[in-house]
């Protein structure tokens, strides 16, 4: 088990917490930002095919119509 010395250090090799904490920071502002920037790529193609799908949706549906009458 591990023992804590205080805030200052903690038994993992002399690390203090700060230094674990910005560890755990970093990677997660950069995996934040990695996922922000995939997202900003991805969304944008998402919305075109829902806007596609919806016209094609439309479009059936006024030939459905049309035939039926």
């Amino acid at each position: 088990m591990f023992e804590l010395k205080g805030k200052e250090k903690v038994n993992d090799v002399d690390r203090s917490w700060l230094e674990l904490l910005n560890g755990v920071e970093a990677s997660t502002s950069s995996e934040s930002e990695k996922l922000q920037k995939l997202t900003q790529m991805v969304l944008p193609k998402v919305e075109e095919g829902k806007q596609d799908y919806l016209i094609g949706k439309q479009k059936k549906q006024k030939t459905s119509g049309d035939r039926k009458k």
